[in-house]
């Protein structure tokens, strides 16, 4: 939500406003106590590809949101995913090549599919069609849903049990996204 919204603010001329920076703060310290600290063992790599996936996620955001007055968000998705799939396909044949050699089941299929189905085309869609109806910055603000929806998911199907710190962050989660929608006064 900060990258996109600092990005929306440059290119889109949002404005970021004390409710944009309250929801985020608030949601984004509802997400630490649900993620906690980890182990603290920081590989800079992993850090360094973490931070460019934020930066070009943001600026996609942004330019979905620019174009998405012009192509319907279907368009908009299938074209990513056209794009994306030419550059994955050589890029998976490299790896499976030089460094794992992977061994495709029918459950791991499965699970690829229910990817490539869900949280792809149907995510994707879904996320440009908001682009298309709401600020950049606006849509950035559900960002934090989704460690507490992944929390929620590992309780439903892995059986994990809830702690008192999902709890907790799921409350800041959910306080900061209502920041977002609360009137401003005139």
């Amino acid at each position: 939500p900060v990258m996109i919204s600092i990005l929306a603010a440059v290119f889109l001329k949002e404005k970021i406003t004390w409710k944009n920076v309250l929801s985020i703060v608030v949601s984004l310290i509802g997400v630490y106590i649900i993620l906690g600290n980890g182990s603290m063992q920081i590989n800079p790599l992993g850090i360094l590809l973490s931070a460019g996936s934020v930066v070009l996620w943001s600026a996609a955001s942004v330019s979905i949101r620019k174009i998405s007055g012009y192509y319907d968000p279907m368009q908009i998705a299938l074209y990513g995913m056209c794009i994306a799939l030419l550059f994955n396909i050589p890029a998976a044949v490299l790896e499976n090549i030089f460094m794992t050699q992977s061994h495709p089941t029918a459950v791991a299929l499965l699970a690829c599919l229910f990817v490539a189905v869900f949280g792809t085309a149907v995510a994707h869609t879904c996320w440009n069609k908001s682009l298309q109806m709401l600020n950049a910055s606006t849509c950035s603000m559900f960002y934090p849903l989704q460690p507490l929806v992944s929390a929620v998911l590992g309780v439903v199907l892995l059986h994990e049990v809830i702690t008192w710190q999902f709890v907790v962050g799921a409350i800041l989660i959910c306080s900061g996204i209502v920041v977002t929608f609360l009137p401003t006064k005139k």
